[in-house]
């Protein structure tokens, strides 16, 4: 049984709305073992930046009750390093790379990708506006609207492939903070980085993380993406993407985990991403493989969901 589950969001056509979420499938050679990274829709890369960074110093990644907790410290080998040692094993498999970038001052975030803008293989740049502004007190790029969209301005301005940006749920206002950076030139929205935690040990009563808090993932927060994704519509009319419903709006929005079947006529692509999570917002994600396969038995989606899981190669 075939189906259709091809999408297109900020001018890219991917086959299917399965992606790779940044920060969740390293680089994406890692799972190259074990799995066809053709099959994918896409692969947002982990983070890149301009020189390497060692992270921060373990204990760094605590379990949690549906998901986890995480202060990896943006560890990564550098944009130059990607450039020349991943980025020309990533081209020989048929999905769209999208670079991830971010740094610590304007600059940086424009030299990554200057450097990037002379690969071949990459399909777009998703920003990391998570990201402490060095030269504005340290405020995140993403919990001012004005600083992110004069980030994405910039980038814009240098970057011939698309600009999609990861908002932060940390943000006071995350709504303006979208709009500013569609107005800026966003060719889409990703919904949503991490959310700031805290574990604590009963028994020292200290942070099981060494930097304290954490970044939230994890089947815990696919309900979070899916309602900032309805929060932060853009005014205007033309394709768009989102984690859940479907509406006008002009910014391609894709979000944190899988995705429902793409709409016509200049609708909404419901396209989500969220970490480790395979199913779509018509399946709970602590749902078992049983119930999962009664539900495709059952649901008048039935057809699409077979491909989707054919999609996944779910042993269901």
């Amino acid at each position: 049984m075939s189906c259709d589950l091809s999408v297109e969001i900020a001018g890219l056509h991917f086959k299917n709305p399965i992606l790779a979420a940044s920060g969740t499938f390293g680089y994406g050679l890692e799972f190259a073992p074990w799995f066809d990274l053709g099959r994918l829709g896409g692969i947002c890369t982990k983070g890149l930046s301009l020189e390497p960074l060692e992270g921060n110093p373990p204990p760094r990644i605590v379990e949690t009750h549906g998901g986890m907790l995480n202060a990896i410290g943006l560890q990564n080998i550098g944009v130059r390093a990607f450039v020349t040692e991943k980025l020309p094993l990533l081209r020989q498999f048929q999905t769209h790379i999208i670079a991830n970038v971010f740094g610590s001052c304007f600059e940086e975030y424009l030299d990554v990708i200057r450097i990037l803008e002379d690969a071949e293989g990459i399909a777009a740049y998703e920003l990391n506006v998570s990201c402490p502004n060095v030269k504005a007190g340290g405020m995140e790029f993403g919990n001012d609207p004005d600083e992110a969209a004069r980030l994405t301005e910039a980038c814009k301005r240098i970057a011939r492939r698309p600009i999609i940006v990861k908002l932060s749920p940390n943000a006071g206002d995350i709504v303006r903070v979208a709009r500013a950076v569609e107005k800026a030139g966003a060719d889409a929205l990703s919904a949503i980085n991490t959310i700031l935690g805290l574990s604590v040990d009963v028994y020292t009563r200290r942070p099981r993380l060494a930097t304290g808090m954490g970044g939230l993932s994890g089947p815990a927060l696919k309900r979070s993406p899916c309602a900032w994704s309805i929060r932060s519509p853009a005014p205007s009319a033309s394709p768009s993407s989102a984690s859940a419903g479907s509406r006008p709006s002009k910014t391609p929005w894709s979000s944190s985990s899988l995705a429902r079947r793409p709409c016509k006529s200049g609708r909404r692509t419901i396209t989500t991403r969220s970490s480790r999570s395979r199913s779509s917002k018509a399946f709970n994600s602590s749902a078992s493989s049983r119930e999962f396969r009664r539900f495709a038995r059952s649901s008048a989606r039935s057809r699409w969901t077979s491909a989707l899981l054919d999609t996944l190669g779910t042993d269901a």
